[in-house]
């Protein structure tokens, strides 16, 4: 069973009123302290004070900004399983919530943000629903912090549960522990990714014209949790289909999942293989003539495992384009990934990101400057080792480029690799 540590005092702020508090060891010492939390402007004020009421620590927690009516604070504390009790403080009105969490630690009190990856939680936000609290599995086990909301969607009731674990210096989401729903169907928390049709990938692997790749079917599963969404999106030239995943099921062997997608009142069972988290095929049979085939992602071999790369352009930026280049007349261009952005280069100063559709004709790949400038050049690949650099004029914006040749094509090779251009 789950034990709750829970609040003690909930009271509607107000200058009259004497402040929340809650009583524990925060800091672990063997000793309680007293937190106390009042509504003081546009902040609540937080105070650790110990047996004898002393104040040990201060600290201003967010509010309200603009709030219709009472402030209702709020403290509850989250054992840590070892010695130390977290405090969180909440600071609500009608529409609107403030969460925050506190570490008492060595005469202060440290502010723990609530993030999920790099991304940390906005301070206040619209009520929508949520509830927070914390919970735990046993008494010497550590809380965890959980927030949860339904909420009804056109596919039906969307369930979230997020679970916060206290890593040290901050509330990190835990995924595994953390679970969306819509409906019946469980929305995992998969890398998003795109994956291509076998053929398509054989086509990019010869590094000579990517034209049929480009043609060729794609599918994007989309599993977004906050959103309530699970779909399987099949793309190709002329148009796309979207099925919505009705139900999952495991497959008949190890990390394989059955999904079972809708399509004009049909369900289609697929079986898709998955990897900590990354799908690495989708055996599609019985949807359509016209969308059945094996899908994968774009992969290489390196250092004796696959990597495997979330879109084709990551793949051929890493591996074709990095690296030092010639030309016949001795012209030198060297490429190098752009630190922490996927599918960009950057070559003479200018960070570009890599295209592959679409692109103009005679070439495989548009070099899209990141600054939102128009494009100047676009790459035919001629094998691994060999590249053909071709002027462009382009029309448009970032993100809807329409390019012509501007020019003839003059020939690359790698610096070190085999003359096999063409």
């Amino acid at each position: 069973m789950l034990s709750l540590f829970p609040a003690i005092a909930i009271l509607a702020a107000a200058a009259s009123r004497p402040p929340v508090s809650l009583t524990a060891d925060f800091d672990g010492n063997g000793q309680t302290q007293t937190a106390t939390a009042h509504l003081s402007g546009k902040t609540v004020r937080v105070e650790i004070a110990d047996a004898k009421g002393k104040r040990r620590a201060a600290a201003d927690a967010p509010a309200p900004a603009d709030p219709s009516g009472p402030v209702a604070v709020a403290l509850s504390g989250g054992p840590l399983g070892t010695p130390g009790v977290l405090l969180e403080v909440s600071a609500s009105t009608t529409g609107e919530q403030c969460h925050s969490v506190f570490r008492f630690k060595g005469d202060s009190l440290s502010r723990l943000p609530l993030q999920q990856g790099s991304r940390k939680l906005p301070d206040c936000g619209p009520e929508e629903g949520w509830t927070v609290r914390w919970e735990r599995q046993a008494e010497s086990a550590p809380s965890v912090l959980v927030r949860e909301r339904t909420r009804e969607t056109p596919a039906g009731p969307h369930h979230e549960r997020e679970v916060f674990a206290f890593t040290g210096f901050a509330l990190d989401l835990d995924a595994a522990r953390s679970s969306s729903t819509v409906g019946s169907v469980e929305i995992p928390s998969w890398s998003e990714g795109v994956l291509y049709t076998r053929g398509a990938l054989d086509i990019l692997q010869s590094r000579y014209d990517l034209s049929k790749f480009r043609s060729a079917p794609r599918l994007w599963i989309e599993a977004d949790r906050p959103r309530g969404v699970f779909a399987l999106h099949f793309t190709d030239k002329t148009g796309e289909l979207v099925a919505p995943v009705a139900a999952t099921g495991p497959g008949g062997e190890a990390g394989e999942v059955r999904l079972s997608v809708s399509n004009g009142g049909m369900t289609t069972a697929l079986r898709t293989v998955v990897q900590n988290g990354v799908v690495t095929k989708i055996i599609v049979s019985g949807l359509s003539p016209r969308w059945d085939a094996v899908y994968g992602p774009a992969n290489r071999f390196a250092g004796g495992r696959i990597e495997i790369f979330a879109r084709a352009e990551d793949e051929v930026a890493s591996d074709v384009l990095v690296g030092l280049w010639a030309s016949e007349r001795g012209e030198q261009l060297a490429m190098n990934l752009v630190p922490g952005v996927l599918g960009a280069v950057e070559m003479r100063g200018a960070q570009l990101d890599v295209l592959l559709d679409p692109v103009p004709s005679g070439s495989d790949v548009l070099l899209a400057p990141r600054d939102g400038s128009s494009p100047a050049w676009a790459l035919a690949l001629r094998g691994g080792n060999g590249l053909g650099r071709l002027p462009v004029r382009c029309s448009g914006q970032r993100g809807a480029w329409s390019c012509e040749p501007a020019g003839p094509a003059e020939a690359f090779h790698r610096v070190g690799g085999r003359m096999n251009a063409r």
